[in-house]
């Protein structure tokens, strides 16, 4: 449940249509600790449909808000209700081998639906949850999503660091997995590009995009290639940018789109 209500704002367009943006803060029982949020509900009545947007390495809960304020009218324009979660400086979004209490994915997959249902006052049904993220966030959007297939119907990830492997001794992950040298099992284990080879097939939505300058492209090629294999349906985007705000500004539209089909699909009386 709602724990503090920090900001509540309105944010007004042409006079008509105002999004309420609220940050409040959740207590997590797995995390033993406080978990701050961002809260865009757009104004459209009845139930809602839900989009998670996780943010990246080293950033925080107001990184998308704060780079891409558009998200704002986004979730206005398709009646979405957006909820920007801090997922830990360097966690990405795992089970920690290492930190008792940095137990992310469990996290996401339990405790928050309930906590994030009981913020809008609604039960949301997987068909009509999302979760997507940036970089770490889109390698968390799918190690979570895809553990947890009745509780997201949607995944999405731009820029996702989709192969740990990939960045052995870069962005903490060492911190959760152990020294790669010394861990390379769990280190591809807990990557996106053999989790999908293991996992039973999948219903789910799934979106992928990265830049083509990104560090992160082979990446994303890769899993593309892996999801062919494995004849697991997805949307796949490529495009020119690289691992910075500018091109996740543009990408962000294409998922909301995305998601939105996704919904709209899924909820028909």
């Amino acid at each position: 449940m709602r724990s503090a209500l920090l900001i509540s704002l309105l944010y007004c367009f042409g006079g008509a249509l105002c999004q309420r943006v609220d940050s409040v803060v959740l207590w997590s029982q797995t995390l033993q600790k406080n978990v701050s949020c961002v809260v865009i509900t757009p104004t459209q009545k009845g139930p809602k449909p839900l989009l998670i947007l996780l943010h990246g390495y080293s950033g925080n809960h107001t990184n998308w808000i704060n780079k891409v304020p558009q998200i704002k009218q986004l979730a206005q324009q398709y009646g979405i209700a957006v909820i920007c979660p801090d997922g830990g400086y360097d966690s990405w979004y795992l089970n920690s081998m290492l930190q008792p209490h940095s137990q992310y994915t469990t996290y996401f997959g339990t405790e928050f639906p309930t906590q994030v249902d009981s913020i809008l006052g609604q039960q949301t049904p997987a068909h009509l949850r999302g979760i997507a993220g940036l970089s770490m966030g889109g390698h968390g959007a799918f190690y979570i999503g895809l553990q947890y297939p009745t509780i997201y119907g949607a995944v999405g990830a731009t820029s996702g660091g989709m192969n740990l492997e990939s960045s052995a001794g870069k962005f903490g992950i060492q911190n959760h997995l152990g020294v790669y040298s010394a861990n390379t099992e769990a280190w591809k284990k807990n990557s996106i590009v053999t989790l999908v080879k293991n996992l039973p097939k999948t219903t789910q939505a799934l979106w992928i995009d990265c830049g083509t300058e990104d560090f992160f492209y082979v990446d994303n090629e890769q899993l593309h290639t892996v999801l062919l294999q494995q004849k697991i349906p997805h949307h796949y985007l490529t495009m020119a940018g690289k691992h910075d705000w500018n091109y996740w500004a543009t990408s962000i539209a294409y998922q909301f789109q995305f998601f939105h089909q996704y919904f709209t699909k899924n909820n028909q009386p």
